[in-house]
């Protein structure tokens, strides 16, 4: 069974494991998962597929901060996403590449995304740049890509996009750090 959202047909990532099993009933099937990373909060994990006709490998990542849930199961939702891509990627998808679960899971991220939410994490964005001693890429990034240092002015001009905003900021301190 699929479910619609947004015009399109999603499967979950149970619907496509149960696939897969009943699919190679009696034949070699792997699935694994490999934590690659949990560092500073953002979960990453590996998933491998293993069947007789290839191994593919589904990637995803979480945010603790994101969302009530993830506060307590990014690891879980992260695995789930992987093992989820792993099995598009052998050919057990939907009408889309995407799990009925990533999906969700992205939309329900970006309405969590409130006017607080949003100013919380620039406010740890700023203080991170703060504390590593380059407080001035801060700035820079906010003023390059923005048009204002001012994070209050970002919060009013840039919810809508505020899931961007802290990725080009993560992308910056990064870069930074190197």
């Amino acid at each position: 069974m699929t479910i619609q959202i947004h015009g399109k047909e999603y499967k979950t990532v149970a619907e496509r494991v149960n696939e897969i099993h009943a699919e190679l009933k009696g034949k070699h099937l792997s699935i694994e998962t490999e934590l690659v990373s949990w560092e500073g909060g953002i979960v990453i994990i590996k998933a491998t597929v293993t069947t007789d006709n290839g191994v593919y490998t589904g990637h995803a990542y979480e945010d603790e901060s994101r969302g009530q849930i993830n506060k307590t199961s990014a690891l879980e939702n992260a695995e789930t996403s992987a093992i989820g891509r792993a099995l598009s990627s052998a050919g057990f998808a939907g009408s889309e590449f995407a799990s009925a679960n990533e999906v969700q899971n992205a939309i329900a991220q970006q309405q969590g995304m409130t006017a607080s939410v949003f100013s919380k994490r620039l406010s740890d964005a700023k203080k991170a740049f703060a504390d590593a001693g380059i407080s001035e890429v801060f700035e820079s990034c906010l003023e390059a890509n923005y048009g204002s240092k001012n994070p209050v002015e970002i919060i009013k001009t840039q919810l809508d996009n505020s899931g961007k905003v802290i990725q080009a900021l993560n992308k910056a301190y990064k870069e930074a750090l190197s």
